[in-house]
C-alpha cells in the first residue's frame, strides 16, 4: 500500500488518463485548502484559458482515505476523476456569480483559534472565543443543504462590507435555517439511540438549541432574543454547552454545576464530538447576556 506521499503523487501524475478528453489539456493544480478545523490538500484541475475558473476540487485526503479503505489504486483514480466530472458537470462562472447569492448568504460559527489560518482568507467577526463566518448555500432541500464558506474575493464581488454581510446573513439564517429548540431526549429518540442512553437522560432538564436540519445550529447561541425567549420560559438563567458546531445545549442553572458542565464539555469533545464539528472547550452563561465563564 502506498503512503501518503506517494499516492498523492500518482494521483497528480495520473489524474488526466482517468478524466474525459475535453478536461485533459487542462493543467493540475494541488493547494492546501482551510476547510473548517483542518487544512486538507486539494487537487483541481485548471483551464488556463479562461479568465474565470471555477474548479471542482477532490480532497487528496478524502481520496486517501478510499484509497486505505479499497487497497486498489485504479478504483480510487476512478473514483477522484468521476466528482472531477460531475462536479465540472454541476458548475458554470455565471452560477459563481449568481444574483441571488445575496438571498442565500448565512451564518456559521466555529472555534476562532483552532481556524486562525482560514480567518485570514475569509470575512468573519468575532465572538467570544468564537468568530462568525459566511457560507453560501448553493441547494437545500428537506435532507439538508450544502455550500460554500465565502472567501475574501467572493465577498468582494458581492460588494457589502463586514457589518452589511454580517446583518444580511443573520437575516436570511432565520429565513433559511429556523431555529429549533428542543429536549435532549427528544432529540436523542429522532436518533433512534439506544433505550439506555434514553433512560438516563433527563426529560427537561437539558434542551438542544440548533436550526431545523441540526447542521451548523449552534450559529444560534448569539441570536440574543432567542437566547431571550428561552430565559423567560424556563424562568431563569441557564448554562449554553457549544457541544459542535452544529448544536447548543442548554442547561438550567439551578440543575447543575459550573464545575460539572465544564467537565461534560470536555468529555463530549474528548470523546464523541469529531474534530470537523468541535466548537470549544469552553462553556458560556445567559443571565440577559451571554459570557465565558
Amino acid at each position: 500500500m502506498l503512503k501518503y506521499d506517494e499516492f498523492k503523487e500518482t494521483l497528480i501524475n495520473r489524474i488526466k488518463d482517468y478524466v474525459p478528453d475535453k478536461y485533459k489539456d487542462y493543467d493540475v493544480e494541488v493547494t492546501k485548502v482551510n476547510k473548517i478545523n483542518e487544512t486538507l490538500d486539494a487537487l483541481c484541475l485548471i483551464n488556463r484559458s479562461k479568465k474565470v475558473n471555477t474548479s471542482p476540487v477532490v480532497y487528496i485526503d478524502n481520496m486517501y482515505s478510499y484509497y486505505k479503505s479499497c487497497t486498489n489504486m485504479e478504483m480510487t483514480l476512478q473514483k477522484a476523476a468521476d466528482i472531477i466530472t460531475k462536479g465540472f458537470n454541476m458548475v458554470t462562472d455565471k452560477y459563481v456569480y449568481d444574483k441571488n447569492i445575496k438571498d442565500n448568504i448565512v451564518l456559521v460559527l466555529i472555534n476562532a483559534e483552532a481556524n486562525k489560518e482560514l480567518l485570514k482568507t475569509i470575512p468573519h467577526i468575532k465572538f467570544l472565543d468564537l468568530a462568525f463566518v459566511f457560507r453560501w448555500i448553493i441547494t437545500r432541500n428537506e435532507y439538508g443543504f450544502s455550500g460554500s464558506i465565502i472567501n475574501d474575493s467572493l465577498a468582494k464581488n458581492i460588494e457589502l462590507d463586514i457589518d452589511e454581510l454580517f446583518e444580511l446573513a443573520k437575516k436570511n439564517t432565520r429565513k433559511l435555517l429556523p431555529p429549533k429548540v428542543v429536549t435532549l431526549k427528544n432529540a436523542l429518540r429522532a436518533m433512534n439511540a439506544p433505550d439506555d442512553l434514553l433512560d438516563n437522560t433527563p426529560e427537561y432538564s437539558v434542551f438542544v438549541l440548533s436550526n431545523i436540519y441540526c447542521v451548523e445550529g449552534a450559529a444560534y447561541i448569539a441570536f440574543d432574543d432567542i437566547l431571550s425567549e428561552i430565559r423567560n420560559k424556563l424562568n431563569e438563567n441557564f448554562y449554553i454547552l457549544p457541544s459542535s458546531i452544529n448544536e447548543a445545549l442548554i442547561i438550567p442553572e439551578s440543575f447543575v454545576t459550573p464545575d460539572f458542565v465544564k467537565e461534560m464539555v470536555r468529555d463530549v469533545n474528548n470523546t464523541i464530538v469529531t474534530k470537523t464539528d468541535k466548537l470549544s472547550n469552553n462553556i458560556y452563561f445567559y443571565n440577559g447576556e451571554i459570557i465565558i465563564i
